[in-house]
């Protein structure tokens, strides 16, 4: 079984319940439940009805009264299962019990809302967290637009085009739901953004930490795993709001093994061969492979952020870090755990002075790697070569991630990288995810859940000319 789908699985549902934390799960994971909750916390609510009267006839009298369009979701929902876009009053029938169906296959329960749907939206989410002694921080938002049947497939941060009255706002809206929930931990709060006026409506919220986690890393300089262990450790948490700070740009590509000329089909089969990005200059890549020493042991290999402005930068080698203990050390490059599951550093960064970092207590433990390395790109894989691939669990296979000083830089370093990223065996979306990145409505930013529905053709007539061209070059 996959994280994901012991996330939304009813038997972990009834274990954290009985830890005490049954509040949580049953208001924010119902959507029926957290839509109520919002709307009394002052959150921004789209027009729907999230009422207990589960009957065919009274779902489909709500969706009159709405008017059509409508999306249909499944309460428990998740992952884009049991979510149904009804164009029309003639389809809301079979629609709904299609949406049925999937949800009481996937969560056990085919309980649906019914809301107003927003015409190519924006998905705008914003990563938040709560500690134990009732702070609460967000961390800014991302654009997870970019979606095929209802499932990310590129986010980036921060979202494009976005006026600082609109990103405040989200950010505001984001730390009021947690604050009504009591919430401790991590956690995304999800909104839809209807381009034509900018307002924006609460979608859900998830309580955990996120796939695309690592581009809000990436421009605040977090550790958001370690944050996950402070705060449930009973600390605080590590910064105040006024400490955290965006810088530069992010992109997450989500490499699935699947075939887009197939309607996006998940592929299965041996993986006979995987080249990820190569570390050097701009890249790492994570393989699950970590090698530890003290600090004692690495005087010269230990890596730590450069701190500066209140941010942690992602570029360059750090000069130098002074330790509370008197001692001055040199760093020889920069290392950051994202997605192992591992903590950097046992005590976080508390201040900043005069641009070198200041820290609490004296460093227990820290990531170490070989060589120098300058840090912008990463990528974390699920599979190895000679692994098998299997539809039964989510098809991606691996993801990458870059930074750039900004939205140009960071997609032509996601470009260079996606290009040297080869899979054999299985089917991938690789190649796909290059034309779509290379899309001028993309270049500009003007992205939407629809996008890759309105731009297929175009997409995938660009792709299979490709092909051809190389076949007949061959």
């Amino acid at each position: 079984m996959d994280l994901k789908t012991l996330v939304y699985g009813m038997a972990l549902k009834r274990l954290v319940q009985g830890m005490g934390l049954k509040r949580l799960v049953q208001g924010m994971g119902l959507k029926s439940t957290s839509k109520a909750l919002m709307a009394a916390a002052g959150v921004p609510v789209i027009q729907g009805y999230h009422g207990d009267d589960q009957t065919d006839t009274k779902l489909r009298e709500e969706a009159d009264k709405i008017g059509f369009p409508v999306m249909i979701k499944a309460v428990r929902g998740g992952g884009g299962k049991g979510m149904r876009i009804v164009l029309t009053p003639q389809e809301f029938e079979a629609q709904l019990q299609s949406a049925r169906r999937e949800a009481s296959q996937s969560f056990g329960d085919d309980a649906m809302l019914v809301e107003k749907f927003v015409e190519r939206p924006r998905h705008v989410e914003v990563q938040v967290f709560g500690d134990s002694h009732g702070n609460y921080v967000h961390l800014f938002e991302r654009d997870c637009s970019v979606q095929r049947r209802h499932q990310k497939i590129i986010e980036e941060a921060p979202a494009p085009g976005l006026s600082e009255k609109v990103r405040a706002g989200l950010g505001q809206a984001a730390v009021r739901a947690a604050q009504a929930v009591d919430y401790v931990g991590a956690g995304t709060v999800e909104f839809i953004l209807d381009q034509l006026d900018n307002r924006f409506y609460f979608m859900e919220m998830n309580t955990r930490l996120q796939v695309e986690h690592p581009v809000t890393e990436m421009i605040t300089g977090t550790d958001l795993v370690h944050w996950q262990i402070q705060v449930a450790s009973g600390g605080t948490l590590p910064l105040k709001q006024d400490l955290i700070k965006s810088h530069g740009h992010a992109f997450e590509a989500r490499i699935y093994a699947e075939n887009p000329d197939k309607g996006f089909l998940p592929g299965a089969g041996p993986l006979t061969y995987m080249h990820t990005p190569v570390p050097g200059d701009g890249v790492r890549v994570e393989t699950g492979e970590v090698l530890w020493g003290t600090l004692g042991d690495a005087l010269q290999t230990v890596v730590l952020w450069s701190m500066s402005s209140g941010y942690m930068l992602l570029q360059e080698y750090v000069k130098w870090v002074h330790v509370l203990t008197g001692v001055s050390l040199v760093g020889t490059c920069c290392h950051r755990s994202m997605s192992s599951g591992y903590m950097l550093l046992q005590e976080y960064v508390k201040s900043i002075s005069s641009g070198y970092m200041l820290l609490q207590q004296y460093v227990k433990w820290v990531h170490v790697v070989t060589g120098v390395c300058k840090v912008g790109t990463c990528c974390h894989r699920r599979v190895s070569q000679g692994d098998q691939v299997s539809v039964h669990y989510d098809p991606m296979i691996s993801k990458l991630v870059v930074w750039g000083e900004n939205r140009t830089q960071a997609l032509v370093k996601l470009r260079r990288q996606l290009a040297d990223f080869h899979v054999a065996g299985v089917d991938t979306n690789i190649n796909f995810l290059l034309d779509l990145t290379a899309h001028e409505q993309f270049l500009a930013g003007n992205v939407h859940t629809g996008f890759i529905q309105q731009h297929q053709e175009q997409l995938l007539l660009t792709r299979t000319a490709k092909e051809i061209l190389v076949v007949q070059v061959v």
